[in-house]
C-alpha cells in the first residue's frame, strides 16, 4: 500500500504503475479493507473542507449558499458533481 501511495505522486510519472498495482492487490482482503477505509476517510475530509469553505463564503461575503457552492465547485475543478 505504501508503494502504491508513493507511485501515485504525479511528480514521479508512475500513475499507470500505481493503478496497475492497486488493481492487482484488490484480490487481497486486507488491502481491500484498508483501501476502503482510506477512501472513506479522504472523501469525508474533502466534503468537510468543501462545506467549511462554503459556510465561510456565505458568512464573509453574504452570498446565497447555492452561489458559494457553485463558486467552490468551479474553483475545485467540479469533481464532486
Amino acid at each position: 500500500m505504501i508503494l502504491i501511495l508513493f507511485s501515485s505522486f504525479t511528480e514521479l510519472d508512475e500513475l499507470d504503475v500505481a493503478d496497475a498495482l492497486k488493481w492487482a492487490f484488490l484480490i487481497l482482503p486486507n488491502f481491500c479493507l484498508g483501501q476502503g477505509i482510506g477512501d472513506l476517510f479522504n472523501n469525508y475530509n474533502a466534503l468537510d473542507v468543501f462545506h467549511t469553505v462554503v459556510n465561510a463564503c456565505v458568512v464573509n461575503y453574504h452570498l446565497p449558499k447555492h452561489v458559494c457552492e457553485n463558486l467552490c465547485l468551479e474553483l475545485g475543478g467540479n469533481r464532486y458533481t
